[in-house]
């Protein structure tokens, strides 16, 4: 998702799945969630660091806000870090 285009989704997980993004040498698996949005159709949300623990929490089924609020500069840091708020039931 390009959380600058689309700041909101709002639906029902269709499925989470491992994805391995890594090399050969150096292996690293990451987590996606498909959601079936309310309006419109499934997206795929990728793993950040702030949507850790709904990734834990989330099964099949569960319903889900997850809503950007822009992003932070991080010292140290080339990227900025993406802020979220998210919820689940």
């Amino acid at each position: 998702i390009d959380w600058e285009k689309q700041s909101n989704v709002e639906g029902k997980v269709i499925q989470i799945k491992e994805v391995d993004i890594g090399t050969k040498k150096k292996p690293k698996i990451t987590r996606v969630l498909e959601v079936q949005q309310s309006k419109g159709g499934p997206i795929v949300i990728w793993e950040k660091h702030q949507l850790i623990t709904l990734f834990d929490s989330v099964k099949n089924g569960s319903s889900v806000i997850i809503r950007h609020l822009g992003t932070k500069p991080v010292k140290g840091r080339k990227l900025p870090m993406h802020c979220f708020f998210a919820a689940y039931h």
